[in-house]
């Protein structure tokens, strides 16, 4: 969590995220991900350095990733498309998404909260900020790849309107 944060802290102050020790971030970033295509982490992850960014995917933890990686200029990543579908898979029938049993670090190791407007928050950021990643880089390229106007068409059923040069993860 704490790492996507940066990642989008340094976004918005308008470092360069190509610089190398940013994407050394992102790449830690996409290293994490799970199979199932989201992100991550429990307590024991923030006691045991060799554990961190691990644990299973959580709805909120993968909408902050997702957010950090899109403002990185990752927004049409495979590992972003990835993401979105788990986030659009976890979502339940009243459009809430389950905790996962995340919780806020506050004086880690020991103190953790729970915040839960952030469970609903941090996946619905995502998705605009993916919707919006899309809608611009159709604009921008004109693109009609049938896999980026399928995306963006399911987006846009969130709100009623219509709506991919990725990154690879690293290996090993």
């Amino acid at each position: 969590a704490e790492t996507a944060t940066v990642v989008m802290g340094l976004a918005a102050v308008g470092e360069d995220t190509r610089a190398p020790w940013v994407e050394r971030a992102v790449d830690f970033l996409l290293a994490h991900q799970n199979p199932d295509g989201g992100w991550g982490e429990d307590e024991e992850s923030y006691r045991d350095p060799s554990r961190a960014g691990t644990g299973p995917s959580m709805p909120p933890l993968t909408g902050l990733v997702l957010s950090a990686l899109i403002a990185a200029g990752q927004g049409r990543s495979e590992a972003v498309q990835r993401g979105v579908a788990y986030l659009l898979d976890a979502q339940r029938a009243d459009g809430s998404w389950p905790n996962g049993d995340w919780l806020h670090a506050f004086f880690p190791p020991q103190s953790f909260y729970l915040y839960p407007l952030m469970t609903a928050l941090y996946p619905l950021e995502a998705l605009g900020r993916y919707r919006l990643a899309l809608t611009e880089a159709e604009a921008e390229h004109g693109s009609t790849e049938p896999e980026a106007l399928a995306r963006a068409a399911a987006l846009g059923a969130l709100d009623g309107r219509d709506a991919g040069p990725p990154r690879a993860a690293p290996q090993g």
